[in-house]
């Protein structure tokens, strides 16, 4: 009898409407250790889960409490978490951005997408370190100084966002991330990479703008799948010949550096749509760049340039060059001007 009146009771709990769930909360009290047994948790934490995501507007009854896959948080002032929130085993993303969290519950094994954006977070919760199917994980928009050697437990991760952090270097157990296929660490303070750029073959997006690097990462050209490549905000002078390697480059962002010229390799870099060379100190550009055929537009403002090469004129996708700030003496070839894709816009980077 009890059996099937526990049954009943579930059912209650697995419906879709308030009055529902709150009438198997209340019946659950009788069945205190049936509840604990089936589900982990006591009732009163079950409960406490209840009126957390109910406070919080991100449960609107449409789907069961347990069959629920994705909770946006975001923004709801959260200082903790409710530990019950690991009975939802169907978890899968979870966001949690701008908010104030300092730890998660310890079961959430579940979720393979984490957004712990904008919550002033000096560290990354060890609790994170456990969930290692993650697949997604945002961590931008703290105070990170340093990563643990236990993020070499994430290996599954495919994305990967650290920018706008304070992070200075990345421990070796970071090479075990070889599944990365996105990732950014733009605006920290990293001077070198201690780890090995060119074993992360699947990178396909790496975002390495707005540090202190003066010099590319060594094996940088090993990144044979790399479509998009930001190096912005350094103080990089040079680029080396490997940057020739990156077969599959569309995308390169080398603005606001100290570039002055360019290896004759960068020029095999015949999938490039998007090249953005701003705020440099580049005086040429060879007239290799009719290798470009892909190249959609280029950014060459603010540089010392003396011309522009003959050769943009053949580039059919071509759509825009923008050139503000170029010298008033810059040599522009009459085809090129009559072309009308000189920008003299002023961006705002």
């Amino acid at each position: 009898m009890e059996n099937t009146e526990f049954k009943n009771l579930l059912t209650l709990l697995e419906s879709q409407n308030e009055d529902g769930f709150r009438l198997g909360i209340t019946l659950a009290q009788n069945y205190k250790t049936e509840f604990k047994a089936h589900f982990g948790y006591e009732v009163k934490e079950v409960k406490e889960l209840f009126d957390f995501l109910v406070k919080k507007h991100v449960w609107n009854y449409k789907t069961s409490l347990f069959e629920i896959k994705e909770l946006y948080l975001g923004q709801k002032r959260i200082t903790k978490l409710p530990n019950a929130i690991c009975v939802l085993k169907n978890l899968r993303k979870l966001f949690l951005h701008e908010n104030k969290l300092k730890n998660l519950p310890t079961q959430l094994t579940s979720v393979y997408e984490l957004d712990l954006g904008d919550n002033q977070l000096t560290d990354i919760p060890d609790e994170v370190y456990n969930l290692t199917d993650l697949w997604m994980l945002f961590l931008n928009n703290n105070q990170l100084q340093n990563l643990s050697n236990k993020i070499g437990n994430l290996n599954k991760l495919y994305t990967l966002y650290l920018d706008n952090n304070q992070i200075q270097n990345l421990p070796i157990e970071f090479e075990k991330l070889k599944n990365l296929g996105h990732f950014d660490i733009s605006n920290n303070q990293i001077q070198n990479l201690s780890i090995e750029i060119g074993k992360f073959q699947k990178l396909k997006y790496l975002h390495l703008g707005k540090n202190r690097f003066q010099n590319v990462p060594v094996g940088i050209g090993k990144l044979k799948e790399l479509w998009t490549l930001s190096l912005c905000d350094n103080q990089i002078q040079n680029l080396p010949s490997e940057i020739g390697d990156l077969e599959s480059l569309e995308g390169l962002d080398v603005r606001n550096n100290q570039i002055q010229n360019l290896p004759d390799e960068f020029w095999n870099l015949k999938n490039l749509e998007r090249l953005c060379l701003a705020n440099n100190q580049i005086q040429n550009l060879s007239d290799k760049i009719k290798n470009f055929v892909k190249l959609e537009k280029i950014y060459v403002d603010d540089n010392p340039l003396e011309a522009l090469p003959e050769e943009l004129c053949d580039l059919k996708r071509l759509r825009v060059i923008y050139v503000f700030g170029t010298p008033k003496n810059m040599i522009i070839p009459e085809r090129l001007k009559r072309m009308d894709i000189l920008s003299y816009e002023k961006l705002k980077y």
